[in-house]
Parts: structure tokens; sequence; C-alpha cells
């Protein structure tokens, strides 16, 4: 279309030449004027020549440029009379356009995401890590290189394995650590004839931050307090056997007084030989018999 003006002014033409020299002329004899004390009120009515002179020009201008805006106004609403023809059968196309982009986007997105899943299974990337995965934006534009998306989700995915393959290694290393741990809370509790073996959970605290070579000097420090309670249960609990004192002589006619006899077994586990000579000490007046059993 070959949209024109039919009739174009260019510019508002008025009498301007003839104004400017007039107000030029005029306004001349009222330049480098000083206000002193004697010609006060001459000045003050000078000065509201000048702002009559001056609102009746703005006057004059707000007057002209209504009159130019009316029909810049009716240019308008006919300029918008045409576009609502337009937009007519633009609007429903454009909502039909946005609406089909936006289900070959969603498909794109599907397609992408079940290429990037095969990948990820062909590489060895289990589920919960590809969670971290998502398609990107600019991979679903219909200017997007597939080669160049294919090769980008690549190396996306490869990152993750990579992420993948450390928190492996660092659990296999735990694992590791925490056999390591049970295996020193067994091998030290016998080392220290624990009645009540320690446990990694009763070391968590003190291995918690250890390096490996630290580890058995943790452990120790935690079955020396175990043996050192045990040490002080056994000094509190052992029995204390009275000095024996002789009995009175009996009486020739006197029959024996009736005695209780009881059989008590005490059963101790795992007591270290350096404990036993001093629960021999405190058994010394009483009959006892030791069994030694295999150390499983």
């Amino acid at each position: 279309m070959d949209l024109q003006v039919s009739n174009q002014i260019g510019r508002i033409e008025w009498n301007i030449d003839d104004i400017r020299k007039n107000v030029t002329e005029y306004i001349s004899k009222f330049s480098g004027l000083v206000v002193t004390e004697d010609n006060l009120k001459d000045m003050e009515k000078t000065q509201k020549v000048l702002a009559t002179i001056r609102r009746q020009v703005d006057k004059f201008r707000k007057t002209t440029k209504a009159e130019y805006e009316k029909p810049l106004k009716v240019f308008e609403m006919e300029i918008k009379s045409i576009q609502d023809i337009i937009a007519d059968a633009e609007i429903p196309l454009s909502d039909q356009l946005k609406k089909y982009e936006l289900e070959r986007v969603n498909a794109e997105r599907v397609r992408l995401n079940e290429t990037a899943k095969e990948i990820a299974i062909s590489i060895g990337l289990r589920d919960e890590y590809f969670f971290y995965f998502s398609v990107l934006a600019e991979w679903t534009n219909r200017t997007a290189k597939k080669g160049a998306v294919a090769k980008e989700m690549q190396e996306r995915l490869e990152q993750i394995l990579q992420q993948q393959n450390l928190e492996d290694r660092q659990k296999e290393m735990d694992a590791l650590r925490q056999q390591q741990i049970e295996m020193l809370c067994q091998t030290t509790s016998d080392l220290f004839g624990l009645n009540t073996p320690i446990t990694a959970q009763d070391c968590a605290y003190a291995t918690k931050h250890c390096e490996l070579k630290d580890l058995p000097q943790a452990v120790k420090t935690v079955a020396q307090k175990r043996a050192d309670v045990e040490q002080r249960m056994m000094e509190t609990v052992a029995p204390v056997i009275a000095p024996v004192t002789p009995e009175p002589p009996k009486k020739v006619n006197d029959a024996p007084p009736a005695q209780r006899i009881f059989d008590v077994t005490i059963s101790i586990k795992n007591l270290p030989e350096s404990r036993l000579s001093y629960l021999k000490e405190q058994l010394r007046d009483i009959r006892y018999e030791i069994v030694e059993s295999e150390v499983k």
C-alpha cells in the first residue's frame, strides 16, 4: 500500500516575519533598563506590558495548536478503524500460531528428553541422577541445529555422570571406613577384655573427623574409657569377705544350730588375666571353680 497525505502542509504558515520585526522594534526600547528607587513604579508598569505581550503570543500558540490538532485526532481515529479491521483477522491467526508453537515446543522437549534418557542408559547414568538433567529452552528453537543440540546434551549428561561416579566412590570409601572402624572396635574390645564390646556407634564422635591413620588410636581411646568404667564397676560389686572370727566354745550338751547351705554360681565373661588375680584375692576364703572358655 502507498500511504500518503494528500494535502501536506509541512509547516504552519503565519506572519512570523512581520510579527518578529514589530516585536523586536517595540521591545528594543525596554532593553538595558535599570531599576532604581526613582523609576520603580515605571519599571513595574513596563514589566506588566511585557507580560501582556507574552501572554498574547502564548494564547495565539495554544489556539492555533488546538485548531491544527483537530484534523490530527480525526486522522488517528481513521487509522484506528483500519487497524481494527486488520486485528480482526490477525489476532485469531496469532493465537493459533502461539498455540501451535507451544505444542511444537512441548513435543520437542519430550523428544529431547527421551533421547537424553537413551543416552543416560547407554553411559550408565542412574535415574536418581538423571533427575538433575533438564532440556534447555534454546534446544527447542526451530533454528537450533540438531547436531549441536545432541552434542550439548551428551556433554551435560557426562558432567552429571562424573558427579555420580564421584559420589559413588565417596560412598565406597565411607563404607570401607565404616568396616575398618567396626573391625577396630572388635579387636580393641578383645584386647582390653571388655565385658561389653564397643561398637562403631560408640566411636562415631571420636572417629568422625579422623584420618585413616588416626582411627586405631581414636578407637583405643574409647575402649580405654570403657575399660576404666568396667574396672570401677568390678571394684564396686566384688564381694568383700569379712575376717573369720573363732566360734565361741560349745557346751557339751548343746546341739549344733541348723545351717542353710546355698550353691552360688558367678559367671564373668571375657575377664582378662590381669584382673583374674584381683578376683582370686577377693575370693580367697571361698571355694570356687574357674572354667576357662575358648575365645571366639
